[in-house]
């Protein structure tokens, strides 16, 4: 066995609440440690504090311990050894018990010293391992690890059958408990290393059953756990650097070397020609010791206990990693910074226990059945809502993400993922700047310019025809303003990169008007309230104005919306974006039509075609929506306005968000649909008041409020004022 460096046996000190208890072991943290001792230690607890509070806490788990047994008796090892017997054999209390009888742990207790740091329980003193709630399997193997004769070399080796038989038993049983990751912390003979001339089948005729039993292991999915060796030597001891060997046991194979207090090898024997399968962990513990006692350990024996328990407690958190691909992942996230990136003595770097249980390779939200399956990335997924929202629809619960390097799973919070609203008005919905025309006739054309606050339109007209083109965000109303026509489905909200184009004619029956726009942004160019919201890739509308009395009193139009990213008072991006496209039917009346006052009344009826996403789904709903304008001119130069509007939807929809809520052992995934009633969503009212003046010499003012109400009860109020000077 690889006894611990013990210094003479401490138990933490004592206080008024009783003894003080500690994460495993960390001696300079305790009173009266020296200074300059405590920095390692402190980053190190914070390390392992952090995977606990993540739920890396060996729950559910049994790590294998072949070694010299343990002592069940102990305070902080109570109740955590998940078998009395092996193999026939069982812990009946009797003293200095020479067998692998599972418990008993014969003087000087390595047994007990190592087990304490796998898996000693947190329970208010002493100290608690790094996985301190899971099991241990415990197989006492007292056979003899020194050969009757000789320095260790081959041939004093060979002597030892009883030896080889007793580790193969102690592996074989851990395989029939389905107990996947062992600590081993011993080797067979100091002598043996690496650099001793050794061939596989020198190895194979040293352990001959033990060989075997080891492969079987590996090949069931275990992970064999060794300490290196304490002293100084460049490579570990013959059974941690098997894999130089025998290539198949790699993947289940950990060599672990051991650091001091100050986070540097000491004591120990180096990684060597096991760099790729070694890792270097804390080598100096407080942990347990027989007669109920408590002692400062180190050296290997406690390096390799301190992965195992590393592995074990990662376990509990990820359940779908098998043990095998844990190794990896410690290996991936060591810490190989500074020295630690010196593979000859600390092979993969330092073990990181909080990096191990953190998140590698991003994040991704699951959408198979199983881990393997399909995944969207995280990254980007946003929705942006009224806080009512978020509270009703996301507080409160989670959903399990999956890393991108191993699908790890991960907890976190659904409104991680959802931000407040803060504003559904701009200046633009005050409508305060006049919009600026300009006509030219020349040869039997007009030409003809409007500028609008956020748009730009250019055309030309020729008898009975006419043609146009506009940019911005108002590019709709821009083109309407080309053929003269109120266009009654102008509510489309386009961004600043937003382009179209226009076509028209009169004919005895009225005024005919098409309408295209594109917009390749990636983003909306601005936040909206309810239809107005809607930031479409592309419409195509039509309008219609009869010849009835006055030409213009009366429209009635169409459109056809692709692509629109903005539906339903639900701003998403990434994984979370809705997408869809729309039909909509609009008719318009001027209702009133005086030389200083006008009344026009303008309603729609919508169908919106909602694409269901992987993690999204919402019922198609049906909108009204009516809006009422009053505009009145005291005086040539000032305009008083108003505006009414509400929509609502026709009919109740609902929608779902597929989160998922767990991944089990077997990689299989479990969801739950998180129900969304979108009536709330689809629901705004908007009042509006303004008041423009317009001087001779091109330069205007105005002021305006504006409010809205959404159906989540949350109501939004603007004032504002414009000033507009034409040079």
């Amino acid at each position: 066995m690889v006894q611990p460096e013990t210094p003479p046996p401490e138990t933490p000190t004592s206080g008024e609440g009783g003894r003080l208890e500690v994460v495993i072991g960390f001696p300079s943290l305790l009173p009266d440690s020296p200074p300059d001792l405590s920095l390692i230690a402190e980053e190190e607890a914070r390390r392992v504090r952090a995977m606990h509070a993540r739920g890396g806490t060996g729950a559910g788990q049994i790590v294998g311990s072949i070694d010299g047994g343990a002592h069940r008796d102990h305070s902080d090892l109570q109740g955590k050894f998940a078998h009395i017997c092996a193999f026939g054999r069982c812990d009946d209390g009797r003293p200095n018990r020479a067998d692998h009888s599972p418990l008993y742990d014969i003087p000087p207790g390595h047994g007990t010293v190592v087990n304490g740091v796998i898996a000693a329980r947190k329970n208010g003193s002493g100290v608690y391992g790094i996985a301190h709630e899971a099991q241990i399997a415990s197989y006492g193997n007292v056979a003899s690890t020194s050969p009757p004769w000789g320095n260790g070399g081959e041939r004093g080796h060979e002597w030892s059958s009883l030896f080889d038989q007793e580790v193969a038993r102690g592996f074989d049983w851990m395989k029939s408990l389905g107990v996947r990751v062992v600590n081993n912390s011993w080797f067979r003979t100091y002598g043996w290393s690496a650099d001793r001339g050794l061939t596989a089948s020198s190895v194979r005729n040293i352990m001959p059953r033990s060989l075997t039993a080891f492969e079987a292991y590996v090949d069931a999915g275990g992970v064999a756990v060794w300490a290196a060796g304490n002293g100084m030597h460049p490579n570990p001891s013959v059974e941690a650097v098997l894999p130089k060997y025998f290539p198949e046991l790699e993947k289940g194979w950990v060599a672990v070397v051991a650091l001091g207090e100050r986070g540097e090898i000491e004591g120990s024997y180096e990684c060597g020609v096991a760099a790729e399968w070694c890792i270097a962990a804390p080598g100096i513990v407080t942990t347990t010791d027989i007669g109920g006692r408590w002692t400062v350990a180190g050296g290997t024996s406690i390096a390799a206990p301190y992965v195992a328990g590393g592995l074990a407690a990662l376990k509990s958190l990820f359940p779908n990693l098998s043990y095998q691909d844990l190794r990896t992942r410690i290996f991936a996230t060591a810490d190989k910074s500074g020295p630690y990136a010196n593979q000859q003595n600390y092979g993969q770097g330092r073990l990181n226990l909080d990096a191990a249980s953190r998140p590698v390779g991003g994040t991704n939200f699951a959408l198979g059945a199983e881990d393997s399956g399909p995944v969207l990335p995280t990254g980007g997924a946003r929705v942006v809502l009224p806080r009512a929202a978020i509270s009703q629809h996301f507080s409160g619960r989670s959903l399990v993400v999956l890393d991108g390097f191993q699908r790890a799973p991960f907890e976190i919070r659904l409104d991680a993922f959802a931000e407040p609203r803060h504003s559904y008005l701009s200046l633009d919905d005050l409508a305060l700047a006049p919009r600026r025309r300009h006509r030219d006739w020349k040869d039997g054309l007009t030409t003809v310019s409007t500028t609008g606050i956020n748009f730009r339109a250019q055309g030309v007209i020729r008898e009975d025809s006419f043609a146009g083109s506009a940019q911005g965000a108002g590019v709709m109303q821009g083109l309407a303003e080309i053929g003269g026509i109120p266009l009654p489905v102008n509510g489309y909200q386009m961004s600043k990169d937003a382009m179209g184009a226009t076509l028209g004619l009169t004919n005895g029956f009225g005024r005919w008007q098409a309408i295209l726009v594109t917009d390749a942004a990636k983003e909306p160019g601005r936040t909206g309230s309810g239809i107005s919201g809607w930031n479409p890739g592309a419409v195509l509308a039509v309008s219609f104005a009869p010849h009835r009395g006055s030409a213009g009193t009366e429209v009635f139009g169409a459109a056809i919306a692709s692509d629109f990213r903005r539906p339903m008072g639900w701003n998403g991006s990434g994984a979370l974006a809705l997408r869809g496209d729309s039909f909509e039917l609009a008719w318009g009346r001027n209702v009133v039509t005086r030389e200083t006052f006008r009344v026009d009344l303008m309603s729609r009826l919508t169908h919106l075609e909602v694409r269901s996403s992987p993690l999204l789904h919402f019922d198609d709903p049906l909108l009204a929506s009516m809006d009422v304008e009053v505009s009145y001119r005291p005086h040539d130069h000032v305009t008083v306005g108003a505006r009414l509007g509400t929509e609502r939807p026709a009919s109740s929809r609902a929608g779902q968000i597929r989160v998922a809520t767990g991944v089990n052992d077997q990689g299989l995934i479990a969801y739950q649909d998180v129900t969304v009633d979108s009536r709330a969503f689809l629901s705004f009212d908007r009042v509006g008041l303004s008041a423009v003046f317009e001087s001779d010499l091109d330069v205007s003012f105005g002021l305006g409020a504006t409010a809205v109400r959404d159906g989540f009860g949350r109501t939004e109020t603007l004032v504002g004022s414009r000033v507009d000077v034409r040079f």
